[in-house]
């Protein structure tokens, strides 16, 4: 899909990033539209996915981002532009070793059905496995997908046949195959779930042999683990893969794939892992920072000054490659979302134009989703229990009871949740602790629910973390986001917490969960809590909070890493 990275400015360029699919459509059918973008001061660049040795570079392209084993553009043309950063430049930190995580699945596969990625080669090469006597455990999330539908002739439909036929009963004990339903895609599955399933198992493989920038080899080494594939896959895949972190099968004889996972499995606590270059390489906040280096140097190059900000920075390893599924101008719900139509780029150029966007509004429809409907929100009972757990408050956090015992001292004692979801925390501020409770959360269910199970409940609104227009500025004594920001998409974060200091008056309090939460029956066995879209380690909230304390002028007094209903991270800032 057409990203925005930057809107214009009167003395700044703004920049627009379209894949390789849509360069092509654009050059041909729409370029009326691009030309019309580029008018009103905008730097058009190329993202380069999928392998594209001999793509075709269009004249309106003011860079391009592709790596030189993906894409042979900088060799072929000498006016472009080259960001060697892509799409996997950008995966999440969550994916990362666990030194408590016992290895269950001796092989992991995440793949999609596509013929490309040769699952058929897969299955036979572990029925030789077990045929050979080990007994491993295989673990193959393969999700379904609506294009399997539309484009029979380009996947292996029959999977779960094969797996029956193939496999007896006792190997299937062994080999867990999990198809997840085509409405959800992999989106039914948190990054943090695939995360656990990688620290979870000893080697890691992918059996297609042409690749753009493969996020599962990505995940895999930066959680530690070992990477099998056939020495012949193209693209950039392979480019950080090498004999301490790898075992390659030899080009052209896949009937060695199976010796070759045997191989990385019995030594798979062999491998060394070199993770400054690999952090460098696919961590997304190591992404970012090359990323701004190198469109400071295309500022440079056009006599402009690049002012470091950015928009839409979230799940770019989704956006850039186009893997970002309803958009508000697209009509379907394929795996990709390459805009094609002519309606679709002049909505893109709508949304340029008018600053719209609805990116954002994504973002809240897919929340909404997992909240209210795939989330806590299905189970309001449930809820109404986890949330007496965790009402005992002033447990959480010595900080968060010393403040407490203040304002209920002080006199006035007005308090916002942020994020109030069915009621729980403000109707034990406000009958506990004689406050005044106000709340807000993005889902007109909670809301709704919160205020029938509450009735003392009645300043409850519905609204967007970011823009909490119905509150003055230094409206409240306290302001709370109790686990909240870990349900925050990144390109919200910042402007949620600039809100959150504007309508305080003194103090604003945040919990942060930083793994998925397994209370009240919930369990890395039972399920994964998958509206956790911002999951961090407890050190990088710290550093977001230090970073922007003196651009919103408060001091951090209480920091607090605890582990009583999993990792979390108790905060507390104090305004100025």
């Amino acid at each position: 899909m057409a990203h925005i990275f930057k809107n214009a400015t009167p003395n700044q360029n703004g920049i627009v990033v379209i894949s390789h699919a849509e360069a092509g459509i654009a050059s041909e059918h729409h370029r009326d539209i691009i030309d019309k973008i580029k008018n009103k001061g905008y730097f058009i660049g190329i993202h380069y996915g999928g392998f594209s040795h001999g793509a075709t570079y269009p004249d309106f392209a003011d860079f391009f981002m592709g790596k030189p084993s993906v894409t042979d553009i900088a060799q072929r043309y000498n006016n472009a532009f080259e960001i060697p950063v892509v799409s996997s430049n950008f995966t999440s930190t969550v994916f990362k070793k666990d030194p408590d995580a016992k290895k269950y699945w001796d092989i992991i596969n995440i793949s999609r059905s596509g013929n490309v990625k040769r699952l058929d080669v897969f299955f036979r090469e572990v029925k030789k496995i077990y045929d050979s006597g080990k007994k491993y455990k295989i673990l193959l999330v393969c999700a379904k997908r609506n294009e399997e539908k539309l484009y029979p002739e380009d996947h292996f439909l029959n999977i779960e046949d094969v797996y029956y036929d193939m496999f007896t009963d006792e190997e299937r004990q062994l080999f867990t195959l999990m198809r997840l339903d085509e409405s959800l895609e992999f989106k039914g599955l948190s990054k943090t779930q695939l995360s656990f399933f990688y620290q979870c198992s000893k080697v890691s493989t992918l059996f297609s042999m042409c690749e753009g920038s493969p996020g599962v080899i990505a995940e895999s080494l930066l959680s530690e683990v070992p990477v099998v594939v056939n020495a012949g896959q193209m693209g950039s895949g392979r480019d950080l893969l090498n004999e301490s972190n790898s075992v390659q099968w030899c080009v052209g004889d896949d009937n060695l794939a199976h010796s070759a996972l045997i191989e990385a499995v019995e030594n798979y606590d062999k491998f060394i892992f070199d993770m400054d270059a690999i952090h460098y390489n696919y961590r997304e906040d190591r992404g970012l920072e090359r990323l701004r280096e190198y469109f400071t140097k295309l500022y440079e190059n056009h006599e402009q000054e690049f002012d470091g900000s950015l928009i839409n920075t979230d799940d770019l390893v989704s956006r850039l490659p186009s893997h970002y599924t309803n958009l508000p101008w697209l009509q379907s719900r394929l795996y990709n979302g390459h805009i094609r139509q002519r309606e679709q780029f002049e909505k893109l150029y709508d949304e340029i134009i008018n600053h719209t966007n609805s990116l954002e509004l994504l973002e809240k429809e897919k929340y909404n989703y997992f909240v209210t409907k795939k989330g806590y929100g299905s189970d309001f009972e449930r809820i109404k229990q986890i949330e007496r757990i965790k009402n005992d408050l002033g447990d959480v956090s010595v900080g968060f009871k010393n403040i407490l015992s203040e304002l209920k001292e002080g006199g006035e004692f007005k308090v916002l949740d942020i994020g109030s979801g069915p009621g729980g925390v403000m109707s034990w501020l406000q009958k506990e602790c004689g406050a005044d409770v106000y709340g807000v959360d993005i889902s007109e269910e909670f809301v709704k629910k919160s205020k029938e199970h509450f009735p003392s409940l009645e300043n409850v609104f519905v609204a967007n973390a970011s823009d909490m227009n119905m509150f003055e500025d230094n409206s409240f004594n306290l302001v709370c986001h109790l686990d909240g920001m870990e349900h925050i998409p990144r390109v919200w974060e910042k402007s949620c917490l600039k809100e959150a200091i504007r309508v305080s008056k003194k103090y604003i309090f945040y919990e942060i969960a930083c793994e998925d939460a397994y209370a009240d029956g919930w369990s890395k066995e039972q399920g994964f809590t998958p509206a956790h879209i911002n999951i961090k380690e407890p050190s990088e909230w710290i550093q977001f909070f230090k970073k922007h304390s003196e651009e919103f002028n408060y001091d951090i007094i209480f920091s607090h890493e605890g582990n009583k209903f999993g990792v979390n991270q108790s905060v507390i800032l104090r305004k100025r």
